[in-house]
């Protein structure tokens, strides 16, 4: 599976289930983060051992990654008066371009995550991360 596949995590997550179709040979389960990037420890539902980073492919969005974005915050007014002789600022928009950032990996022990097994546990997919909302 060679495509991109775009949106929510779990557009992704339905986005994936449609391209595989019904496969014995995938199951989708739960695990908990034993310990974060970039020394990933999981540990899936019902099973003895801890999965390291070595074992597991991450999605690409559960990890650090640098991004570049651009920028305009519009801003209007200006300075009061002061200083002699007495003057003010007039204040335009400011604006960057090719700003690189870094986006942490959301992941913390104690998280959560959605994991695809794949041939009876020959490969493991963190998918994504699971949240219960409030009041759900």
């Amino acid at each position: 599976m060679n495509e991109i596949i775009e949106g929510s995590g779990f557009a992704k997550l339905s986005g994936v289930i449609k391209t595989l179709g019904y496969n014995k040979d995938v199951d989708i389960e739960l695990a908990t983060v034993i310990a974060p990037l970039p020394n990933l420890r999981i540990q899936i539902d019902n099973m003895k051992i801890e999965l390291e980073a070595d074992d597991v492919i991450i999605a690409e969005h559960l990890t650090d990654i640098e991004r570049e974005i651009s920028f305009s915050i519009p801003v209007s007014g200006s300075t009061t008066s002061a200083g002699s002789p007495s003057h003010s600022h007039g204040l335009g928009n400011i604006a960057a371009s090719s700003v690189k950032v870094t986006v942490k990996s959301p992941l913390k022990a104690g998280d959560r995550v959605i994991v695809a097994s794949i041939k009876a546990g020959q490969s493991y997919v963190v998918l994504d991360k699971a949240v219960i909302l409030n009041g759900a």
